[in-house]
């Protein structure tokens, strides 16, 4: 509680701590105020923000005013989480604030190792700003000031950015800025471009990869400008003895004097630097990663497995209700179904037995004799015309209980359908209900383990959505995205616990791999066969589709006419005199098959589910009972953590591998043995139930065979 004559105020913001002051103005600690009393006692809300004050100058300019508001209204409405979230802003005649919400972070420069910091830790640091200025550059908002000062860092090493929304495009800057930051443009004639913003980022980066500037430190500040636009910086190999060369030509490429020489996006650099860090992991003798920073996500990975696992189990045993309540509704309906047949039964036979009375004393009575004898005789004549009234009165008594009794049949019936459709919808609902906030926060655990795979790819083994590495194979219009999978191990076979478990899914051993691969994130797409081969054999056309209906010997065709069309060695040799024999050349850079060690290791992406991204198989893949038999469009469902698409259902894979049973050894960069009865498939497909889209699940055909719910995707090796 404070009193009114002692408070620094902004709009309805009390001002308590100074963060910092840069050229556009004041960043404060602050809280919102909540009232002040007639004595004037001021008393604040108890969350603590941000708030950046600008210089007067910026509130009496006119068109920054409308540019202001406009942006922050953009910022506002299409947030990132690489960036500080604005939550209001101060409007008024002279003043122009922005306020966010407070992070627990602490300044890059106080982070900063002044001898520079290891790729990894800038990975660490830069990734979620390169995103969040993208995400932004896409909306036409730009930084323009970005330095040192704008980046904070959280307690698991994330960097978060502030200052967004409070620049505009293309227009003039009347803040000074940090000099060694800004590209040269900025200096000179004070513009903003988002190409502008890249330069900013790639000389943070390579500050802190080298602890120093591209330049001589004891210039002046004026004679750095002419070093920048003449391209005369000196390179990250002057003051890093070993550097990547990919790395240093991207970097200096952001470096470049001429804005629109430079990439316009900062994640190509991110992209490049992350290649860097794997193939530095690759070939280190020593640990890249601070054994505290592992041992730290190691038990927060462990925290959130956990937790993870908990909520799965609680989910699981409202289902498993809601699937008691579905057997009990079908009990419940077969049994009301078998007793009204029951019931129905014994009156149409009364009924039946009846009406052949009937039928039997009109027919005695229609017969030759029996109207001779009733010539000779009235009585007999009276006789038979009783018996036959008789008759049709019984048939008419039964026929009405016959239709009350019916009704009654069916009234129960109906109400024992009702009932146990009531029964089951309100079950439905309660589970829905249950169910539906543990989703939730499944969802947020998820990712905030996906943030700490992105975070901590060597540890996590690329966790996230998107790992740092990826490409787009491009074929005329049609588009295939691959991603960079890293070295690594895993258990590959079913659990032996596993009522699921087919006996040459078994015994379950470790493989591991020396070195990584790309993958496509999708099975091959019918566009992208046809663009390729200019053929489409499969039978559900639709372009968007995966292709089907190809042999092996056709996917291998396909993989070497790619590799020759993108300028690599194609990975299969093909006897010209027996096109049956195939070898594989394992120094090829050409695409190919997945081993199905690597199709293995791909679909389950260090995780336990029972299909490539999840349990339930509904969210992950389709299947004969939710895709009406007939194939989709790729990337429909959920992925897996490492961003594959369709890898449980949709359509089977074809594998390189002879099928062959498994040992008990562990095996390094497995490929199956020499023959076999066929070749490997893995993934279920749209026409196959369920258990076919186990990760651990085998298919296997011959290599001449085509299927319709047989496809594939590809792969090659990492450099």
């Amino acid at each position: 509680m404070t009193t009114k004559d002692a408070i620094q105020a902004l709009g309805d913001y009390l001002l308590q701590n100074q963060i910092l002051t840069d050229g556009m103005g004041v960043l404060w600690q602050g809280q919102k105020i909540k009232s002040i009393s007639e004595n004037g006692e001021v008393v604040t809300q108890d969350k603590t923000f941000w708030i950046k004050s600008l210089k007067p100058e910026y509130a009496l300019d006119a068109a920054y005013r409308r540019k202001f508001i406009d942006e922050l209204k953009e910022v506002k409405k299409n947030p990132h989480k690489g960036s500080l979230k604005v939550v209001d802003a101060v409007i008024s005649v002279n003043k122009l604030a922005v306020v966010y919400e407070a992070p627990t972070a602490i300044p890059l420069e106080q982070e900063f190792q002044r001898d520079g910091m290891s790729m990894y830790e800038v990975v660490q640091i830069m990734l979620p700003i390169a995103k969040a200025l993208d995400h932004f550059h896409e909306m036409g908002i730009v930084h323009g000031d970005l330095n040192m000062t704008s980046i904070y860092v959280k307690p698991n090493g994330a960097g978060v950015l502030r200052g967004m929304g409070i620049h505009k495009q293309a227009q003039w800057i009347l803040g000074e800025g940090v000099l060694p930051f800004l590209p040269p443009e900025r200096i000179r004639y004070k513009k903003v471009l988002h190409q502008g913003d890249c330069y900013s980022f790639g000389m943070i980066v390579f500050h802190l990869l080298t602890g120093r500037f591209p330049w001589d430190a004891k210039l002046k500040e004026e004679a750095v400008l002419p070093l920048k636009e003449q391209n005369r910086l000196l390179p990250v190999s002057t003051f890093l003895s070993r550097v990547d060369v990919e790395l240093q030509a991207s970097l200096m490429q952001f470096l470049l004097a001429e804005p629109t020489s430079r990439p316009k996006k900062c994640m190509k650099l991110m992209e490049v630097l992350g290649d860097a860090l794997v193939r530095e992991e690759q070939t280190a003798e020593i640990p890249i990663i601070d054994p505290k920073v592992l041992e730290r996500a190691k038990k927060q990975v462990a925290k959130l497995d956990e937790e993870l696992s908990v909520l799965a189990k609680k989910i699981a045993a409202r289902e498993a209700k809601l699937a008691e309540a579905k057997h009990n509704w079908k009990t419940t309906k077969d049994r009301a179904e078998k007793k009204y047949e029951e019931t129905m039964d014994v009156w149409n036979d009364k009924m039946e037995k009846s009406k052949k009375e009937l039928d039997s004393q009109k027919e005695e009575a229609e017969s030759p004799w029996s109207k001779v004898t009733s010539f000779f005789s009235q009585n007999k004549q009276k006789e038979q015309q009783k018996r036959i009234q008789s008759a049709e009165k019984q048939f008419e008594e039964l026929e009405e209980e016959y239709n009350v009794n019916r009704q009654k049949s069916e009234t129960k019936f109906t109400d024992a359908i009702n009932k146990a459709d009531q029964l089951l919808q309100n079950m439905q609902r309660k589970v829905l209900k249950d169910v539906r906030p543990l989703r939730l926060e499944q969802s947020k655990l998820e990712e905030k383990l996906l943030a700490l795979g992105e975070i901590h790819p060597k540890l996590l083994g690329f966790r996230a959505k998107k790992p740092f590495s990826r490409a787009d194979v491009i074929v005329g219009k049609a588009e295939i995205e691959m991603i960079l999978l890293p070295k690594g191990s895993f258990m590959m076979g079913a659990n032996p616990n596993s009522r699921f478990a087919d006996e040459d899914e078994l015994p379950p051993h470790k493989v591991s791999f020396k070195k990584g691969f790309w993958i496509s994130t999708v099975p091959i797409t019918q566009a992208f066969y046809h663009a390729v081969t200019g053929q489409n054999p499969s039978s559900n056309k639709e372009e968007e589709n995966p292709v089907e209906s190809v042999t092996w010997f056709d996917v291998i065709r396909f993989c070497n006419t790619l590799s020759l069309r993108e300028n690599l060695s194609p990975a299969y040799e093909i006897d010209v005199d027996d096109e049956s024999e195939i070898r594989w050349s394992k120094a090829s850079n050409g695409y190919r098959l997945l081993t199905e060690a690597e199709w293995e290791f791909a679909a389950r992406a260090n995780r336990k589910h029972v299909f490539s991204g999840g349990d339930d198989p509904d969210l992950v893949g389709w299947y004969q009972e939710n895709s009406e038999e007939h194939s989709k469009p790729v990337g429909q469902k959920e992925p897996n953590v490492w961003g594959l698409f369709d890898m449980s259902g949709n359509v089977w894979e074809w594998c390189w591998d002879w099928k062959g049973p498994y040992n008990d050894r562990s095996a390094m960069d497995p490929i199956g043995p020499p023959e076999g009865l066929g070749r490997i498939f893995r993934g279920g497909s749209y026409l196959n139930d369920p258990s076919y889209m186990r990760v651990s699940y085998r298919g296997f055909e011959r290599p001449g065979n085509h299927l319709p719910n047989l496809g594939f995707r590809i792969g090659r090796f990492a450099k």
